[in-house]
């Protein structure tokens, strides 16, 4: 399998997770509750997918909870940030593209073109994040085999044929997307100004957002995709401290929309 481009100072941020000192009375949130905030979205995420329904957690003591399976779940984060060091992804041989995942029950990676949503733009959004995608011959032989991670955009649908050096995944290295794989309104949850959330220009776009200041078992800043009436709630997602909000109350969305994101320079920073 070939890996990606790994970025030395993130692998050690998340390596060395360590309680932050209090101050002020507060307990400051550790960089390994904000990991584990992450890793739940992303889990979340997967079992919308799976078409399983559990509820989303709303208490940090739920986490507590899953305290045995969060080391092997920062591993596949430590993992999926390796991912993030290449933006483009180019074809080495001409082939047939196909989607795969790697099948636990099986031991070996099995085709599954369900993989990935399409976007609004005709792109394939991946959101698993055990996926892979190869390029093989009418025959089924392989050539080359890539790991692909959640929130990567694959250009090409699976089936597709492709030639050298085509670009067939491009992904943003620098941030986790929040996406939506249903299409619906937009909807806020415990998204307040001045209180769970504050107003940052971006000093590039010129353009104003939302990032979430706290998320508690009080305050659990959240998107809701609710259905064109706004009565029937099709989805929702969690939103953990330091996510840039791209989406507005009211705003239509398509699956496959970035609907937040969160800055691999955050968790680079946490033990500065």
């Amino acid at each position: 399998m070939k890996r990606f481009g790994l970025r030395p100072h993130l692998e050690k941020t998340l390596a060395d997770i360590g309680e932050m000192p209090e101050t002020d009375g507060q307990k400051i949130r550790t960089d390994r509750a904000i990991l584990e905030e992450i890793l739940e979205i992303l889990r979340n995420q997967e079992r919308r997918q799976s078409g399983k329904t559990e509820e989303l957690p709303l208490s940090s003591a739920d986490y507590a909870i899953r305290h045995s399976q969060i080391f092997s779940a920062v591993d596949i984060l430590k993992t999926w940030v390796r991912l993030r060091g290449q933006a483009i992804l180019l074809s080495k041989k001409a082939g047939i593209l196909r989607y795969m995942r790697f099948d636990k029950e099986q031991g070996s990676d099995v085709l599954d073109d369900s993989i990935a949503i399409r976007n609004r733009d005709g792109e394939w959004v991946v959101t698993i994040s055990n996926a892979k995608i190869a390029i093989v011959d009418k025959s089924g032989r392989e050539f080359e085999k890539y790991s692909v991670g959640y929130g990567d955009r694959i250009k090409f649908q699976n089936g597709s044929s492709v030639v050298p050096w085509q670009e067939i995944v491009e992904r943003d290295p620098y941030s986790i997307p929040i996406l939506t794989e249903v299409a619906g309104k937009v909807a806020f949850g415990d998204i307040i100004k001045d209180v769970s959330v504050r107003e940052e220009i971006d000093e590039v776009t010129g353009l104003s957002h939302k990032v979430v200041l706290v998320s508690s078992s009080h305050l659990r800043p959240r998107i809701s995709i609710k259905d064109t009436k706004g009565t029937t709630t099709l989805a929702r997602y969690l939103l953990p401290v330091g996510t840039y909000i791209l989406v507005e109350k009211g705003d239509i969305v398509f699956p496959g929309d970035v609907l937040g994101k969160i800055l691999i320079a955050t968790l680079n920073t946490l033990n500065a």
